[in-house]
């Protein structure tokens, strides 16, 4: 069956963008160009009465020279737009119905904004659609090994009528997905090119990424086992469709998360929050039931069962408790006290450093000397500060965890910070991590001669690297080295060589970009210049001519 008309959210899940840029996006759609109607809309349907305004979209839209034309000319050939309750209903739509397109069509110089409209033009179009039809297979493959035979059963589908999916580009005969099958017939063979044994473990829960955080927060009365508190969730959620987007971006922008790629991790300043507010006791802030009952109260205003003046005193009665326990949290965690740390100050040479529930720091008023004791979410014991402060120095530990919520181990050191004028400024600390050791090279690991400036220089291979330690540059003053592994992807010699001899490489294929984590392939030049390999694209395929469809 084809998926509903888009609302805000299924719409920012769905993009290929932040949830804030989609929505950007679609406002410049709705503001700017015309093309798509309100956009921060939480409904899927459209009034009851609107048939007749879907019908005249469709005639534009038919008429336009966008490749979805075809399939809206189909539609309106076909009688397809009728009153349907999963389109039409006015019980579904609350004060903005589906975005949908307006029927104008201009050009728009941004790809992303054309990428939103296309996603909203299709599914406008495919909804009217009748079901894809697919053919539920088991298939049994038989692997003959002489006196041995292994048979393998694959469960699967084949698309046998493509409905909806027509308007997708979707066509019988192609598999798309992992579980759709390419049609074969009863008895055909096969070749075998490889078989590969594949060793794998279960893995955890994926982390959210904005698309997976805005379903969750859709569905947030869920995890609320309060049976009311559920109902009154049912619609709502945490936030609305215009708001959550903006949620999400607060949390990024204030690093209580990080991105890393697509996924999204808790930052240790996240994690101190969440912790602070259980130790003071204000479970409401941390789950979804405080928004489940305030919904429920709001519904039953709405019914006359409340008064507004009741609601709001037991906001301000809640919202006086929590500054209360906050603040009696921070008078005990001001008013605590810690002994003296017995080491001498960096700075300024006093024999005792005192204490905070945060920090280690001089006594002296004039003395600025003052260290967290939070390092990257680790704490930073009493001997360990002492032989940090005495020597400047604080060998390999555990437990540190990066922005991205990952564990790491380092070293630490204690530096001052000098300005360009030479005045001392204020004691910080630095990591330190482990630097590899210099590989051992022997006569047999050269595995060719390279040219460079008309000069030859032998080339070495060795398990983690290539080096040509005869070919020295203003970046790499013991020679020029790069790793065999580049973003996951393993540099085959022959490439090594082409690169090193000032050529392109061959096409590479299972790069993984370290930001989006997604696959790529590249061509591979080496920069003697800057010292390191870059990448260079191969050119887009050229989009088919956009074709004008003909109406009668």
């Amino acid at each position: 069956i084809s998926p509903q008309l888009y609302d805000l959210t299924t719409l920012q899940r769905e993009a290929p963008f932040t949830a804030r840029n989609t929505l950007s996006f679609t406002q410049a759609l709705y503001e700017r160009h015309k093309m798509v109607t309100y956009p921060r809309t939480d409904s899927r349907y459209l009034p009851e009465d609107y048939l007749q305004d879907v019908i005249r979209t469709t005639e534009e839209l038919a008429k336009s020279n966008l490749p979805v034309a075809k399939w809206a000319a189909d539609s309106l050939k076909n009688n397809r737009i009728s009153l349907q309750k999963r389109v039409f209903n006015n019980a579904k739509v609350s004060d903005h119905f589906a975005i949908i397109p307006t029927g104008r069509v201009v050009s728009l110089a941004k790809e992303q904004e054309q990428h939103v409209y296309d996603m909203i033009v299709k599914r406008f179009v495919a909804v009217f659609f009748p079901h894809a039809e697919f053919e539920v297979t088991k298939r049994l493959t038989t692997i003959n090994h002489g006196e041995v035979e292994d048979t393998f059963r694959t469960d699967g589908k084949i698309l046998v009528t493509p409905g909806w999916l027509s308007v997708y580009g979707r066509a019988v005969g192609v598999a798309s997905g992992k579980d759709e099958l390419v049609p074969v017939d009863e008895g055909e063979s096969a070749f075998t090119r490889e078989i590969e044994l594949e060793e794998k473990e279960t893995n955890p829960p994926a982390r959210y990424t904005e698309s997976t955080l805005l379903s969750a927060m859709e569905g947030a009365g869920k995890l609320v086992d309060d049976e009311e508190l559920r109902e009154a969730m049912s619609e709502r959620g945490l936030g609305t469709p215009a708001t959550r987007a903006n949620i999400i971006e607060g949390l990024l922008r204030q690093k209580y998360l990080a991105r890393d790629g697509r996924d999204l991790n808790v930052t240790g300043k996240g994690q101190r929050l969440i912790g602070l507010l259980d130790e003071m006791d204000i479970k409401p802030l941390t789950s979804p039931s405080m928004t489940g009952d305030w919904e429920a109260k709001l519904h039953q205003m709405e019914d006359g069962q409340l008064d507004r003046e009741t609601f709001m005193r037991e906001i301000a009665t809640f919202t006086e408790e929590v500054v209360k326990k906050a603040r009696a949290h921070y008078d005990e965690a001001v008013s605590r006290s810690f002994p003296s740390l017995q080491c001498t100050c960096p700075e300024c040479g006093v024999t005792e450093l005192k204490q905070t529930d945060a920090t280690y720091e001089c006594e002296e008023l004039e003395c600025k000397f003052r260290i967290s004791k939070y390092i990257a979410g680790r704490h930073l014991s009493e001997e360990e500060a002492k032989e940090l402060f005495s020597t400047k120095f604080l060998g390999p530990r555990e437990g540190f965890m990066s922005r991205f919520n990952k564990p790491f181990e380092a070293a630490i050191e204690l530096v001052q910070s000098v300005s360009k004028t030479g005045k001392k400024g204020r004691f910080k600390t630095n990591f330190v991590f482990e630097q590899d050791e210099p590989e051992e090279l022997s006569e047999d690991q050269i595995v060719a001669s390279i040219t460079h400036e008309e000069a030859a220089h032998d080339l070495y291979e060795t398990g983690k690297s290539y080096l040509v330690p005869s070919l020295k540059t203003k970046k790499e003053p013991d020679g020029v080295k790069f790793s065999r592994t580049i973003l996951s992807a393993e540099i085959p010699r022959e490439a090594a060589i082409r690169m090193l001899n000032g050529e392109k490489s061959e096409l590479l294929k299972g790069f993984v970009s370290n930001r989006t984590k997604r696959k790529f392939d590249a061509f591979l030049n080496y920069d003697f210049e800057q010292g390191r390999p870059t990448f260079e694209f191969p050119p887009r395929k050229k989009a088919a001519k956009k074709k004008t469809a003909k109406t009668q």
